[in-house]
């Protein structure tokens, strides 16, 4: 998701959204400096591989801005699937 923050302009956070047993899919994160008035888009959800390339600071506040226990839970299966640099980034980022 990207959306503009009135403090640090445009900013990126990736949305985890692993399948659960029962149910869609269930991800809830914090934006932090987002106002109704900003704008913001959505992209369509991607495949996560060894090769997914994204950037170590990206992730690590994406992580921090999980606000419940299935948006982490879905973090540690993403950090399963990706290089051992972003496992890494995970890891510090999860409480």
């Amino acid at each position: 998701m990207r959306y503009t923050s009135a403090a640090d302009g445009e900013r990126t956070l990736l949305i985890p959204m692993a399948g659960q047993d029962l149910g869609p899919a269930t991800a809830q994160i914090a934006l932090p400096g987002f106002d109704g008035g900003s704008g913001w888009a959505a992209s369509v959800p991607v495949p996560v591989t060894e090769r997914t390339a994204w950037e170590a600071a990206t992730v690590a506040d994406s992580v921090k801005a999980a606000v419940n226990e299935v948006t982490r839970d879905a973090w540690r299966r993403v950090r399963e699937l990706v290089s051992e640099e972003l496992r890494l980034t995970i890891d510090e980022a999860l409480p």
